[in-house]
């Protein structure tokens, strides 16, 4: 009787047991499921709370936490957004400093055109390309005669103001790929890509003729 009695509470156990490991167990694994997933980089995984025990509270506080990682991670992204727009803004803003820069150095500050410096390094490549492509490329020189008497007598204010016009005569008398540059004190150039020594004794008589009617 013992025996069939223990054997009979053995087998009441197998299944009584199968259902306790199932019930706490399944619930586990799926937490541990869940952890692996978050931790792999899903931020909107969660598990089901279905239970009133510790595993329940483990359950919700799996699932706060999720949000919370999710939550953190969306305002990471946004922030990081922001950040990278904001970057973007200065890097343009930083590139046209340095062109508005370069373009100061490379101009005289009374005339507003190209000055010397700026005008050796456009003749070396200026006369490399004429080379590669067999171009013409003429380059074009002009002084204002008795300029030092200008000064001398009338001041340098006025010299300066006549600088100006002979600058202003040579913008509005050359082509738009031309390169006009105060070479120093009264003496100007311009420089003319893909033109013949013809058509540049042509430009400057029309800057002759501009000059005397300003």
């Amino acid at each position: 009787q013992i025996i069939g009695l223990s054997v009979g509470i053995a087998l009441l156990m197998v299944p009584l047991g199968y259902e306790i490991v199932r019930h706490l167990v399944k619930p586990l694994n799926r937490l541990s499921e869940a952890a692996d997933s978050l931790a792999a980089g899903n931020l909107d995984v969660h598990v089901p709370v279905d239970r009133g025990d510790e595993i329940g509270d483990l359950a919700r506080a799996f699932n706060l936490m999720a949000d919370k990682l999710a939550k953190s991670h969306r305002v990471l992204i946004q922030q990081s957004e922001q950040l990278e727009c904001r970057v973007l803004e200065r890097t343009i803003a930083l590139e046209q400093a340095n062109r508005q820069l370069r373009d100061v150095a490379a101009r005289d500050s009374l005339t507003g055109l190209y000055n010397r410096r700026h005008f050796n390094d456009l003749l070396g490549q200026l006369f490399a390309e004429s080379a590669r492509y067999q171009t013409d490329l003429t380059c074009m020189m002009l002084d204002l005669d008795n300029f030092k008497r200008v000064n001398d007598t009338l001041g340098h204010q006025i010299g300066d103001q006549l600088l100006q016009l002979t600058a202003r005569a040579i913008r509005e008398s050359i082509r738009e790929s031309d390169i006009a540059v105060r070479y120093g004190g009264d003496e100007f150039a311009v420089l003319l890509p893909r033109t013949s020594p013809e058509d540049a004794r042509a430009s400057a008589e029309r800057l002759l003729q501009r000059f005397r009617a300003d």
